[in-house]
């Protein structure tokens, strides 16, 4: 008998050979550890021992002998080789009919139909000759493919094309999760791949909204405004941003929709004011959030830019994924916001300038500062973002060489699409200004 401690393909090996039939990973993984076969330390043995098991079969098919035999389990070469019939059969499991079904889906404003069998069967050609690198290259979640963990934004990113930092984990997972594939986080069991009934139990509203607000705080805990979520009723998940006020994003449990939305909450002519900016720019946010956008009255005075989904149970797969399209939403909307707020402060501070006190123009007179200390290389850089903001306030204000400076700076590849060609537009009107004004 292996002694304790000894490598676990050896151990593997062991208990395969005694098993005298093929074995799914995770039982050859349970078998070692619960027979004293294998230590470890892992933080998931069943990953560690399952890769072990894969990168072995793949790369070195003569060395121990293992074998792959299809849905995660594995063999010995050598009762292939002295043409024995192993002692037990296991018959693969019946074909799953959730991966036969196409799930159409949004990503980056392009629209997908994929089966979870082209999933399937695209990620073992990628496996083929071994694992990826960069198919090993996450934190939390994996997706299981024939016993073998692999990173799920990789898998995501493999199918559709869509580069990893374009799409959230949580949007993946829910895809894939609709096309039965088995997606989890590390340290979780393996959920059962779904068959496409349904068995996922629904949560109460207060539960699915906090589950929601949740994922949201995740995803926006590194934002720079700091944004705060919160669970106002027990239909609404709001987000509001300090910078932008009397508004907020928001998820809503209408009785026969859910919405994702801006909401504009000032007074009637603001609220109109700030809807109408919107307009414009209803096409390019249903292009990059694949729903139909529309920016509208809401109530008697209150205005809104949203979208509305069908009503779903709610769940929690249904609630990452809600989590992931607001947090969508506020990518995409967000320049259009800060442009918004920056004009009208433009508008309104000449208007009350003879009635400020003296200091009320400290936070404009620091913007300035910190606009020349960059450029004269007495700061950092900041974000491309932030840059293109510099480049509007620059133009607000009549700052047109540092307008005109700053935009030189900017990478295109890092900004919104369309926030970069309107900052384009004024850094072309500040540079005519400032030779006007040489």
């Amino acid at each position: 008998m292996s002694p304790t401690g000894r490598g676990f393909l050896d151990a593997a090996y062991q208990v395969l050979e005694e098993a005298g039939h093929p074995m799914h990973g995770r039982e050859i993984v349970q078998a070692c550890l619960e027979r004293g076969l294998w230590v470890t330390d892992a933080l998931d043995p069943n990953l560690s021992g399952s890769t072990t098991l894969y990168s072995e079969a793949r790369r070195h098919p003569g060395k121990r002998g293992f074998t792959m035999l299809g849905k995660g389990r594995f063999g010995l070469k050598e009762w292939e080789d002295r043409g024995a019939r192993p002692a037990v059969v296991v018959d693969s499991p019946p074909a799953n009919p959730a991966h036969e079904q196409p799930v159409t889906f949004s990503a980056t404003g392009r629209s997908f139909t994929l089966a979870g069998q082209q999933v399937l069967d695209a990620a073992r050609r990628a496996l083929a000759d071994g694992l990826p690198p960069e198919s090993q290259e996450y934190l939390t979640w994996v997706v299981e493919i024939d016993g073998q963990l692999v990173g799920l934004k990789w898998l995501f990113s493999l199918v559709t094309g869509v580069p990893r930092s374009n799409f959230s984990t949580f949007e993946a997972a829910s895809i894939f999760r609709r096309m039965g594939l088995s997606v989890r986080r590390l340290g979780e069991e393996a959920e059962p791949e779904s068959h496409g009934s349904g068995e996922e139990a629904d949560l109460t509203p207060q539960r699915f909204l906090e589950h929601t607000r949740g994922i949201i705080a995740s995803l926006l805990s590194n934002h720079e405004y700091a944004p705060q979520a919160r669970v106002p009723n027990r239909r609404l998940v709001q987000v509001a941003f300090e910078q932008f006020s009397r508004s907020h994003f928001e998820i809503c449990i209408h009785p026969d929709n859910h919405e994702v939305g801006l909401h504009f909450e000032s007074s009637h002519k603001m609220n109109l004011e700030r809807m109408q900016a919107f307009l414009p720019h209803q096409e390019m946010l249903s292009r990059e959030t694949g729903e139909r956008v529309r920016a509208g009255p809401w109530g008697s005075n209150w205005t809104r830019v949203w979208y509305e989904l069908p009503v779903a149970p709610l769940t929690e797969e249904l609630a990452d994924a809600y989590a992931g399209r607001l947090h969508r939403l506020i990518q995409v909307t967000l320049p259009i916001l800060r442009q918004i707020y920056a004009i009208r402060a433009a508008t309104v501070q000449p208007e009350r300038r003879t009635e400020a006190p003296p200091g009320a123009y400290a936070i404009l007179d620091a913007q300035v500062a910190a606009v020349r200390d960059f450029l004269n290389g007495r700061a950092g850089r900041p974000s491309d973002e932030r840059l293109c903001d510099w480049v509007n306030f620059c133009y607000e204000f009549g700052l047109f060489r540092e307008g005109r400076d700053l935009f030189r700076l900017v990478d295109p590849s890092q900004v919104n699409d369309w926030y970069y060609e309107r900052t384009k537009r004024l850094a072309r009107v500040c540079a005519m200004k400032a030779a006007g004004q040489a």
